[in-house]
């Protein structure tokens, strides 16, 4: 717009000076010449774009996670088999006993279960695989057959016996009659799927005051003298309430 102004500037002398010199001729005073007239330069209109509606994600439904097996279940499971239940005096826990006193299963009100066998190398994979059929009916195929090579993994890597120092030892108590005391060996934990899992070697001492008999009510009333010790297989798996 600028060099459009100086451009009609630059004439508008020439015109003045024409019309001041056409009368100084004589005659008829020249017609006027008519001033030429701006022609209106387009302008840019602004044309509105109507908006365009931009699609939004669509909210993708997560998978539903399966809801996790309850001690309860479990419970329930453990009595269609066949397990007997002995219910603590305290009610904070039950130990299920199918035919041998010394391999327990024992469920928690806090929600876990402890699966336990003896430790003898040749059988306690077969023993151990007797409990896990309970299981079969509660879990999904895909879990039990990863918890299974877990349990499997994990006996390749202990023996028959305890060595070195415990993870965890516990008692005896004052004033325990029996002396009671017991330790976790070689303990292994992993979560397989939405459960936590735990594997170990259980040892178990019990000492008979010198000149009686004892027995072991944990173990349906085994009787003893002097030391008894044990050493389990077990397998700890955490459930929902």
């Amino acid at each position: 717009m600028k060099k459009h102004a100086l451009r009609w500037a630059s004439i508008a002398p020439v015109l003045v000076s024409l019309g001041c010199a056409l009368p100084m001729l004589g005659g008829e005073p020249p017609t006027p010449t008519p001033q030429p007239t701006a022609t209106a330069e387009p302008s840019a209109t602004a044309t509105a774009v109507p908006p365009t509606s931009t699609p939004r994600p669509t909210n993708t439904p997560m998978p539903t996670a399966e809801p996790k097996v309850t001690v309860g279940e479990f419970e329930e499971a453990l009595e269609d088999a066949g397990y007997t239940a002995h219910p603590s005096p305290d009610g904070g826990s039950t130990t299920w006993v199918m035919d041998n006193w010394l391999e327990l299963t024992v469920t928690s009100a806090s929600g876990s279960v402890s699966m336990q066998v003896l430790n003898n190398v040749s059988t306690r994979l077969d023993h151990m695989e007797k409990k896990f059929a309970v299981m079969d009916g509660l879990f999904a195929a895909d879990f039990m057959a990863e918890f299974r090579a877990a349990n499997e993994a994990y006996a390749e890597t202990v023996g028959a016996g305890v060595t070195g120092q415990p993870v965890e030892k516990y008692g005896p108590d004052p004033g325990d009659f029996l002396q009671f005391q017991y330790a976790y060996y070689n303990v292994s934990e992993q979560e397989i799927d939405a459960y936590w899992v735990r594997f170990s070697l259980l040892y178990m001492q019990f000492t008979c005051p010198e000149g009686y008999s004892c027995s072991i009510p944990y173990f349906g009333n085994i009787e003893f003298a002097g030391q008894a010790s044990f050493t389990f297989y077990e397998v700890i798996l955490f459930l929902a309430e």
